[in-house]
């Protein structure tokens, strides 16, 4: 199971194209056996940076579809294993590793009101690059995603 949010600024290049980046939080909770036959339970937590740029496509007034290609950065602040047997001692790391990730999305963008703004978006990302202290902790993550974002311009 995962769970993400990130708080993004989009920065207009040209009328179609955007960049975006933004600072979030992501949990990653998995469970598996270990190489001695034990069952284990981990939970771990990220500081999340993504990085993006977006191509938009104007579809009417107020609508717009896009593509988005970028990168997402995790930084690895906490890893829990709870072991399922009660003789061995859960384990706690911190600030074990970072991973990059590729991601792809597509969606379809839609104002609401004067300033406010929906995004459906669909895609994925890809682990291309992780880097952890202890190599038993490394992990690699693709995933496919459904989000939904709720936005307001800032400004004028």
């Amino acid at each position: 199971m995962a769970r993400f949010f990130d708080f993004d600024y989009e920065k207009m290049i040209s009328y179609f194209w955007r960049c975006r980046a933004g600072l979030g939080y992501a949990e990653v909770q998995y469970h598996g056996i270990s190489k001695s036959g034990l069952e284990y339970f981990s939970h771990r937590k990220f500081i999340t940076v993504p990085l993006g740029i977006r191509k938009y496509s104007s579809l009417s007034k107020k609508s717009e579809a896009y593509v988005e290609l970028g990168t997402y950065n995790k930084y690895e602040l906490t890893d829990k294993v709870d072991y399922s047997d009660p003789f061995y001692t859960d384990i706690k790391n911190t600030n074990g590793g970072y991973s990059l990730d590729i991601m792809v999305f597509a969606g379809f963008k839609t104002q609401l009101g004067k300033k406010s703004m929906v995004d459906l978006g669909f895609g994925g990302t890809k682990n291309l690059l992780a880097v952890y202290k202890l190599k038993q902790n490394k992990i690699r993550v693709s995933a496919s995603y459904i989000t939904l974002n709720l936005s307001r311009k800032l400004g004028k």
